[in-house]
């Protein structure tokens, strides 16, 4: 883990096209931006931690008929956008 006091406007690389720049510094809340290629998967820790949640209430759910050419799609309301 690498720990690094950076001000705002400053930025840290990760190899040579991950690029992490501190956005804005608050009281308790900092705001990155962070640029990668479009192949890197980006997520926030707690949507990580909701997207496992839905997986496990999903598995442990009641049996549903099956019905083809259906999907289920899990909505997360009041969650940020996962796209850069």
């Amino acid at each position: 883990m690498l720990i690094s006091r950076r001000k705002e406007g400053e930025t840290v690389l990760i190899g040579d096209d991950i690029e992490v720049r501190i956005i804005s510094l608050r009281k308790k809340k900092v705001i990155l931006g962070i640029i990668a290629p479009r192949d890197v998967r980006i997520a926030a820790t707690r949507l990580n931690e909701v997207e496992m949640a839905n997986t496990m209430a999903a598995a442990n759910s009641i049996e549903l008929p099956d019905h083809e050419n259906e999907e289920v799609v899990f909505l997360l309301g009041n969650s940020p956008a996962n796209e850069r």
